[in-house]
């Protein structure tokens, strides 16, 4: 009896290490997928209406064991990590999307604030002191930054360029 208990433990054992390797082979297969038609995408002429910068992509197909496969993806290249830019690199982008070099200032001034461990407010920024004067309920967090959401509370939902 113990026999037959130990063989069935190791050939359930074994089928799951089997699934696995199934399932894993098929997510390599979705990444390489993926990175063919981003290189074919940017590897293509540009033409009229040709699609540039960041592509996001959604692809779908049924693999030859029968699992569906589905892959989405986007090409990260172009993003600000709001975590490590400097202030100038912020300032730029700001710029570049239709703000004054003063807008830009202030957005800057107002992002830096609320993340950095200080509680010097900068000429156009907010630290606790000036949160709590303008009745708000929250303060400048004070760390880096865990989502873009969190643009707003830094101050630039008030400002006519934030999209």
């Amino acid at each position: 009896m113990m026999f037959a208990v130990a063989t069935l433990s190791q050939t359930k054992a074994t089928a799951s290490v089997v699934e696995h390797a199934r399932l894993q082979a098929a997510a390599d297969s979705g990444v390489l997928l993926a990175a063919f038609r981003f290189v074919a995408i940017h590897a293509a002429p540009l033409g009229p209406g040709a699609v540039q910068g960041p592509v996001p992509m959604r692809l779908s197909c049924r693999m030859s064991d029968g699992i569906a496969l589905l892959v989405s993806a986007a090409d990260e290249g172009g993003n600000i990590d709001l975590k490590a830019a400097d202030d100038e690199l912020i300032r730029r982008l700001f710029v570049e999307f239709g703000a004054t070099s003063d807008q830009a200032t202030a957005l800057v001034d107002a992002i830096v604030d609320y993340r950095d461990l200080d509680d010097l407010p900068r000429v156009h920024g907010a630290e606790s002191a000036e949160y709590q004067a303008a009745g708000l309920a929250f303060g400048p967090k004070n760390a880096l930054f865990g989502s873009v959401e969190e643009l707003e509370q830094a101050g630039c939902r008030r400002n006519p360029i934030r999209q």
